[in-house]
């Protein structure tokens, strides 16, 4: 699967070796990316299991917290729903920009 991986998408496979538990943490605390997939993308390029399962919990901490918040006070107000979607629409702002970065940072090193 890591020869195919590699064959199919080097630029990615490259990125993914350079920047290994900072692209896990952009993956999990983006809403709109297939975390499974980025988890499996992350163990396959080789982190280290310690490093792959503490940057798992961790980074699961804000998505907890925000989806405790969108099950206390979905039914409350117009206000708390207006709040977690401006939420989301930032987090998916701020991991866009920052994968966007990640990117042009591995394109100028090469």
């Amino acid at each position: 699967m890591n020869s195919y991986f590699a064959r199919k998408h080097p630029d990615l496979k490259e990125l993914l070796e350079t920047y290994s538990y900072k692209f896990l943490v952009l993956g999990i605390i983006c809403p709109i990316a297939p975390t499974d997939g980025i988890c499996f993308l992350s163990a396959a390029v080789g982190l280290k299991f310690s490093t792959y399962i503490l940057t798992i919990i961790i980074s699961n901490i804000p998505n907890i917290l925000v989806y405790s918040v969108i099950g206390i006070s979905f039914n409350d107000s117009l206000a708390s729903i207006l709040l977690v979607i401006m939420s989301f629409v930032a987090a998916v702002l701020i991991t866009v920009r920052i994968w966007s970065n990640l990117k042009q940072k591995a394109e100028g090193g090469t």
